[in-house]
């Protein structure tokens, strides 16, 4: 029989918050687990009521639209965080500016009632630049 963690069951996600930065400068040459862990401490350091997983290792219900590849900038990058406790949108935006300097929260955050990120993003625009390597 397989072993069970003890303790109770976590709460569930009674609220999901909507957070859009921006990935610029020296910061696309973080890892997107880099940057991950980098707002889950900036959350947890908030005191923001996260959700968690059940199991024996229980991590954040934080979602994210899409890895960003290293090395590449980006003006719109989404998360979404679960939260085990409603919590007011307005008051929540201010919680980011814990995060790095390079990390720039754009939008605020934005209560979602059902609806993951990904089954609302329905596009993607990507622009790529060339620099001369010929010596022109």
């Amino acid at each position: 029989m397989a072993r069970q963690p003890e303790g109770p069951p976590p709460p569930p996600i009674v609220q999901r918050l909507r957070v859009r930065y921006a990935q610029r400068g020296p910061l696309r040459f973080t890892s997107h687990r880099d940057v991950a862990r980098a707002f889950e401490r900036a959350l947890r350091r908030a005191a923001v009521p996260m959700a968690y997983s059940a199991g024996f290792t229980p991590h954040p219900k934080v979602s994210y639209a899409g890895a960003s590849p290293t090395g590449v900038a980006s003006e719109a990058e989404y998360l979404e965080i679960g939260l085990a406790e409603p919590r007011d949108p307005a008051a929540a935006s201010h919680e980011p500016r814990l995060l790095a300097r390079r990390v720039e929260v754009q939008s605020g955050v934005v209560s979602v009632r059902r609806h993951l990120i990904l089954s609302e993003l329905t596009e993607c625009a990507v622009r790529i630049y060339f620099q001369s390597c010929f010596g022109r």
